[in-house]
């Protein structure tokens, strides 16, 4: 797609063979584009057997007042979500305007919808960085008046146009040093009923995407803070005009962690550092003083329960940089929301490194996001640390006990051309994993939302990775995938599981971290060679995984159901293949 591009979608009712049906068009133009195509129908079952057929399509009034027998509201639509099942998507711009529209046969053209709210109720996906205004006149799309304007914001949930919210939006430019604080904005309501929102709470945009926010007028509070530094709050009221605000944060070691840790350059790493200068011989230290859990608005989720924030995320940095003894990286969950009363109180945030280089994560304990999904190897909205695209990165002496998925890491792919192809040469050592027990809940939970003996330690779909001295006792030990997972289609990759075998004593450095001796036997033994797997010798009564002793290399042949991956088929899989591990651990 080539910006700026229009999109409509239309949903008409006709008559196909007597029957009702609903048929979905898609109509797209652009640079370079000019496509209208049918997408979708759907033919209703609506006639009596021997009864006469239809000639007028059937009467459905979506008016938002009236409820179906699942006890949804009869309603139009048009939503933005994540990538499918229920997933939750941050966006980092936006720029569009909306039509929710009808087609009145009196007038012989489409009107506006009467009123309209900002959000939906009858999806999983959800999107936050966005907010949803309205605006009227010219200008419109498909030559409405009264239309939606998509921008740069919080995702505020209100009433549009005739439910509450006033028209228009303001930009707030919030000129932050350091340019990776996060700014937590909150809608100011000053009635009992609420008059311009119909939710007030708290809500965080990082500022890594931008420090221009788009507002409907009203007057807000705005906080603006960052891990290690003093947070600062201003009210504005937002009106007329665009508003300005320039400030600097004051270092302050004593404010610990209290935000999710982002960067995406080098100098952003430098600002989320207690020392080093970014270089092989001198890492930048990453802050690991987090002393309570982070605020509920960092431990925000979806009705799927696909977390918002990753606790940090590293995007396109070359630095060298430590993550050691890092933090617990835990929020407050709402327990109140749906599904609240299945999850913790607090949840541990993930990690996440897109398209890095020179990142280790060492000697730090890591629980990560408990979820809905606890076990789906090609979904990753439960890895507890996530490395894509990334290349020459070392994770090192890590204590993973997952709630879930540990460790996934994987590379770019095609889909309709090249996308971040790069990943592999990463090095994987001394780590051990563990499957966490089911955290505390206010309720009692059935066995698929407890996460117990389905968790997968590593997950890899890259090649040249060097894995070896792990202590590996995840129900399923390992996974190398036979596709690409960014793009779906099948995939070879090759990685290495062992170095031949040699004195335990023998020291080995990862390439760009001289800093880091790797060296020892993760099992105490007097030589050092592959991993530690649990199932080596013993039938797996999980997977179905048999490893018997002697026979090499391991494989973690898992003859159980894996995953429903191609259309109707099944797929099974040898996990770790391509190789092996040769010299496993006793």
């Amino acid at each position: 797609m080539t910006y700026p591009f229009n999109l409509s979608l239309y949903m008409n009712s006709s008559i196909v063979g007597g029957r009702d049906a609903v048929n979905f068009t898609v109509a797209l133009s652009g640079p370079g584009e000019n496509i209208v195509a049918p997408y979708d129908y759907v033919e209703f079952n609506s006639t009596a057997p021997g009864g006469a057929p239809l000639s007028v399509p059937s009467n459905y009034t979506a008016n938002g007042f009236s409820y179906n027998p699942l006890g949804l509201t009869n309603d139009f639509e048009l939503i933005f979500g994540g990538p499918g099942g229920g997933s939750q998507a941050d966006i980092g711009t936006a720029n569009a305007t909306l039509g929710l529209a009808y087609w009145d046969a009196t007038t012989g053209s489409y009107q506006t919808t009467p009123s309209a709210y900002n959000y939906g109720g009858e999806t999983g996906e959800t999107v936050t960085g966005m907010n949803i205004g309205w605006a009227s006149g010219s200008g419109g799309p498909g030559g409405l008046t009264t239309y939606g304007t998509l921008a740069t914001g919080p995702s505020i949930m209100q009433g549009l146009w005739n439910a509450g919210a006033p028209a228009g939006t303001e930009p707030v430019t919030v000129n932050v040093n350091p340019s990776n604080a996060f700014l937590i904005v909150d809608a100011v309501n000053t009635s009992a009923s609420v008059s311009h929102f119909l939710i007030s709470e708290p809500l965080a945009y990082p500022a890594v995407f931008g420090q221009t926010l788009w507002l409907t007028p009203g007057t807000y509070r705005i906080s603006v803070g960052l891990s290690d530094y003093t947070p600062v709050e201003r009210t504005v009221v937002v009106g007329s005009s665009p508003i300005t605000w320039s400030l600097n944060l004051r270092h302050n070691v004593g404010a610990g962690v209290y935000t999710p840790l982002w960067a995406f350059s080098n100098a952003q790493l430098a600002a989320l550092s207690f020392g080093g200068s970014g270089t092989p011989s001198s890492p930048y230290l990453i802050f690991n003083n987090q002393r309570a859990p982070m605020a509920g608005v960092f431990g925000l989720y979806n009705d799927y329960v696909f977390p918002v924030f990753p606790g940090v995320f590293f995007e396109g940095t070359t630095a060298t940089v430590a993550i050691v003894h890092g933090a617990s990286l835990s929020a407050w969950t709402s327990t109140s929301q749906y599904p609240g009363p299945l999850l913790p109180s607090t949840n541990d945030l993930q990690y996440w490194f897109w398209n890095v280089s020179n990142v280790a994560l060492a000697d730090t304990t890591v629980s990560g996001w408990f979820g809905s999904s606890a076990y789906y190897p090609v979904v990753f909205d439960t890895f507890n640390v996530v490395f894509y695209a990334s290349s020459g990165n070392l994770v090192a002496g890590n204590d993973f006990a997952t709630q879930g998925e540990a460790l996934l890491s994987f590379s770019g792919g095609t889909l309709f051309g090249e996308v971040n192809v790069g990943g592999g040469n990463n090095t994987i050592w001394g780590n051990t994993f563990t499957e966490a027990a089911y955290p505390n809940s206010t309720i009692s939970v059935a066995p698929d939302w407890s996460g117990v003996d389905v968790g997968l330690g590593i997950e890899l779909a890259e090649s040249n990775d060097l894995v070896y001295n792990n202590y590996v006792a995840t129900p399923t030990t390992a996974w190398l995938l036979p596709l690409n997972l960014y793009s779906g289609t099948p995939w070879s990759y090759s990685d290495t599981w062992n170095i031949s075998k040699q004195s335990a004593g023998v020291p080995h450095w990862a390439a760009n971290f001289p800093t880091f001796r790797l060296a020892g036997s993760i099992t105490h033994s007097w030589f050092q060679g592959g991993n530690f797997w649990w199932d080596y010798g013993v039938a797996n009564p999980y997977n179905g995984a048999v490893n018997y002793i002697g026979h090499l290399p391991y494989v973690e042949n898992a003859t159980t159901l894996i995953v429903y991956v191609y259309g109707p088929s099944y797929y099974y899989s040898t996990y770790i293949y391509n190789g092996g591990d040769y010299v496993p651990l006793p």
